[in-house]
């Protein structure tokens, strides 16, 4: 399952924590066991920056994260009791210098790990402390959650373990199978010259479970479907192409000029 668009905010951002002036936290992905070995840290040794957090991603269960040299315990971090697979633990970098750590159950077979901390400014948390897998557990696709409450943010994570904002759980279209989101959809379509406005959002269909949906404010000439669907296709996957258009007087958009979903149709 593949997303067709990044949507490149700071977690910060998306989750309304902004403070002005204020730098913030980074984040850096390290796996549990995904490699050839069941009882490694990929990558073993890693750097990140003073207040930055450090994700422990479980691709396989039965393992620990605890701050120390094998196999004794420093107390900066511990994750407690055996993690399953497909959950994670995070911790806040708040000094600078080596943090060695390693797995309780199999510090004496070598897994084991460090982090390199730089020292910079002091930043602020941006209150992001767990992320979750989806419930289908799709690696293609976490939950963002705050202090284990879900924040109705999905995202990824790219290459070099960054973690990036897709968007909210209320606005992925679930489409045979196939998510969808409407903004990459919103973009291709508001540039045609038939369409004044534009809003993509999922309807019920037997067929489909949800059916990627425009709602047009039509120019002078009206739109149809199939010059939708055309233009999509040409720059987006299949799954992204419209299979219904309504045409509206007007897309209900915030104060801010986001599309209220929840109000079209």
């Amino acid at each position: 399952m593949r997303v067709h668009m990044i949507r490149r905010l700071l977690a910060v951002g998306a989750l309304g924590f902004f403070l002005c002036g204020t730098a913030f936290a980074g984040q850096i992905r390290i796996d549990v066991s995904n490699t050839g070995s069941a009882n490694a840290f990929f990558p073993p040794a890693a750097s990140c920056n003073l207040g930055d957090h450090v994700v422990w991603v479980f691709i396989k269960g039965g393992h620990t994260v605890t701050s120390g040299t094998p196999c004794t315990s420093s107390g900066t971090f511990n994750s407690g009791t055996l993690i399953n697979a497909s959950s994670a633990f995070t911790w806040k970098s708040t000094a600078a210098g080596t943090v060695p750590y390693f797995c309780t159950p199999h510090c004496g077979a070598g897994m084991v790990g460090s982090l390199n901390v730089a020292t910079g400014i002091d930043v602020a948390d941006f209150r992001i402390t767990e992320v979750q897998f989806n419930t289908a557990g799709n690696l293609d696709l976490i939950e963002i959650t705050n202090m284990g409450t879900a924040t109705g943010d999905l995202g990824r994570w790219e290459a070099g373990g960054r973690l990036v904002i897709e968007g909210r759980r209320s606005d992925l279209i679930i489409s045979g199978g196939e998510n969808v989101w409407p903004e990459p959809v919103e973009a291709v379509l508001c540039r045609l010259p038939k369409v004044e406005d534009v809003a993509v959002a999922g309807t019920p269909d037997p067929e489909w479970g949800q059916a990627v949906t425009a709602f047009v404010v039509p120019g002078e000439d009206v739109p149809t479907l199939a010059e939708l669907r055309q233009a999509v296709r040409q720059e987006l996957a299949p799954q992204c192409a419209p299979r219904r258009l309504v045409l509206v007087d007007a897309i209900p958009r915030t104060a801010l000029g986001k599309v209220r979903r929840a109000d079209l149709g």
